[in-house]
């Protein structure tokens, strides 16, 4: 008789093709119509321990926390999480206001419904681009805009819920300052 797995244990089995399948559950999730849908994220592979091995390896970012399906997770869903689970315990109060005030009146307008394995530096810097002509980045802010947009995905690629950073690699728009007429 085979050994069964246990709940939370994902599972293994072979498709008519010859090929092998590994499913962990990722739980209940709800849609943009409110309906509740069962989510798993599946593993194909030619061999049942190339299937075994990476199927250990998902469980294994399971269990720490990490997002093992970050295709589908937008920069909105993410800079919430981040805001809340990263940001609000480790900075002060009035620093947690601001963030919040970038994420929400900035961020997540902006770019926010990008999912996050999708976002590029092209769209970060068109992003940029946009604010600062449009005049919607007052130059108090600008330092900060560029220290909050810096720090989240970095912090994504850190906990690798992004394939890379793509702050790191965009050009912050120079402010236009009047000239002086010398």
């Amino acid at each position: 008789m085979a050994k069964r797995r246990g709940h939370g244990e994902g599972s293994i089995y072979q498709l008519p093709d010859g090929r092998w399948r590994a499913a962990v559950s990722l739980g209940w999730r709800e849609t943009k119509g409110g309906q509740l849908i069962w989510r798993r994220k599946i593993v194909i592979g030619k061999t049942r321990y190339e299937v075994q091995e990476e199927l250990k390896k998902l469980l294994r970012d399971q269990q720490r926390g990490i997002n093992i399906d970050p295709e589908k997770q937008t920069v909105q869903e993410f800079l919430e999480h981040w805001l809340e689970q990263v940001a609000k315990p480790r900075v002060r109060a009035a620093t947690y206001a601001s963030y919040d005030w970038i994420v929400k009146k900035h961020l997540v307008p902006g770019l926010g419904r990008i999912r996050l394995a999708k976002l590029s530096p092209q769209a970060v810097q068109t992003f940029l681009n946009e604010l600062l002509e449009s005049g919607r980045l007052p130059r108090p802010w600008k330092r900060r805009n560029r220290k909050a947009n810096r720090k989240s995905p970095s912090l994504s690629r850190a906990s690798r819920r992004a394939p890379c950073s793509t702050s790191t690699r965009h050009c912050a728009p120079r402010s236009i300052r009047p000239s002086s007429g010398i």
